[in-house]
């Protein structure tokens, strides 16, 4: 006698086919897997959908093709959606136009209604932005508003420097923007206390400290690491140029952004 290989049959009622009659509870979960399988490609096709109906994924628009690519996060995305739509708003504001693909840029040259719409958040986010983008120079600034602002490629060489400036030029204006919210919650911090322990609208504290000093050691200790016969003389008339320098640059912002 042959015996038969493989898993023996299941005990149960038969439909005439040979197939095994379900009960009312296995029939609800052989259902429940399709179930599940056609949500996943529910969301998966609303995802696809949302992407394609970006605007952001133009193909005009460099940084939504970088994305597609992954050479962009979602993330940093965002971040330069936010500085095209501060340059947008700021530019709006002055009758400023440029050539640009971004839609965020369009966006923020629209009139909303939002707090960010009034003249002088749009002038304090722009300031802002500004001081945190010249901190890297004048050619990350130019890099960063080509790749964000006005859409453009950029040198893919430069496209982990810039990638990486927007993220600590975000960090800096989040951080500058709250200790401004917090000085402006509580305008007695920072005035300092009478002889009484009140605080004085006249007695304003004294400001803290430059710390040049610290900075011309350090200047000092990088010239002597790499030329051990340099002179002190050398050292302080290097430092004095470099800080002539520095005072320079800061008197053209403040002129170019009319403070002067």
């Amino acid at each position: 006698m042959v015996m038969k290989r493989g898993r023996p049959a299941k005990a149960g009622e038969r439909y005439p086919s040979g197939d095994l009659k379900r009960r009312p509870g296995e029939q609800h979960h052989a259902v429940l897997p399709r179930v599940r399988e056609l949500f996943r490609v529910a969301q998966g096709y609303n995802a696809v959908k949302a992407i394609a109906l970006d605007p952001r994924m133009s193909p005009d628009y460099a940084p939504g093709q970088l994305f597609l690519l992954g050479l962009v996060s979602a993330g940093e995305l965002e971040d330069g959606a936010r500085i095209a739509r501060i340059y947008g708003r700021f530019e709006r504001l002055h009758g400023r136009r440029r050539s640009s693909t971004s839609p965020d840029y369009r966006l923020g040259r629209g009139r909303g209604e939002g707090p960010d719409d009034d003249d002088e958040a749009i002038e304090t986010d722009f300031a802002l932005l500004r001081d945190a983008l010249m901190a890297y120079g004048a050619s990350a600034l130019a890099a960063v508003e080509q790749f964000w602002v006005e859409g453009r490629h950029i040198d893919s060489r430069a496209l982990r420097d810039v990638l990486r400036i927007t993220a600590a030029a975000r960090r800096d204006c989040d951080k500058a923007r709250r200790r401004r919210k917090l000085a402006a919650s509580n305008p007695l911090a920072r005035v300092a206390p009478s002889r009484r322990g009140v605080a004085n609208p006249g007695d304003v504290a004294a400001p803290p400290p430059r710390r040049a000093a610290y900075g011309k050691q350090a200047w000092a200790m990088l010239a002597r690491a790499i030329n051990p016969t340099i002179a002190a003389e050398r050292i302080d008339a290097a430092w004095d140029a470099l800080t002539a320098l520095k005072e320079r640059e800061r008197f053209r912002r403040d002129k170019d952004r009319g403070r002067l």
